[in-house]
């Protein structure tokens, strides 16, 4: 039977079912090329982690020492300094990591500081004295 002879409803059917199976093979080649594309990039990544965590952690301990190796009073501005920044991007709605990146350093800064405890071995003040 030729597209002429049949009833238009057949033939729109036929139409229709024509679409799908080109519309279902585009779909399947697009779902192999994203799978294709993943396990070649988890494959990349696993190849770097070691070694990306090696420099993270080198940098870590570099950025701990430095910490503890400056005054009370630069951790004391640094707290003061990120806690204001963080808080003015909280107010401001900026984009969450930023904002958590922002809090990290309040918690490094203050966090080392506390960690000294209240004096620090720092000289007491004059009214401290008496």
């Amino acid at each position: 039977m030729t597209a002429s002879t049949m009833a238009p409803e057949e033939s729109n059917e036929t139409e229709e079912q024509s679409v799908i199976g080109r519309a279902t093979t585009a779909v399947a080649g697009v779902g192999a090329q994203v799978h294709t594309a993943a396990v070649d990039a988890t494959a990349l990544v696993a190849d770097h982690a070691p070694e990306a965590l090696a420099a993270s952690r080198g940098t870590v301990e570099r950025v701990f020492t430095d910490l503890r190796g400056r005054s009370n009073g630069s951790l004391a501005l640094g707290t003061v300094f990120a806690a204001g920044l963080s808080g003015g991007m909280l107010v401001s709605r900026a984009p969450r990591p930023l904002v958590a990146l922002a809090f990290l350093a309040t918690v490094l800064f203050g966090g080392t500081l506390l960690g000294r405890g209240t004096n620090g071995g720092e000289v007491p003040s004059r009214g401290a004295r008496s």
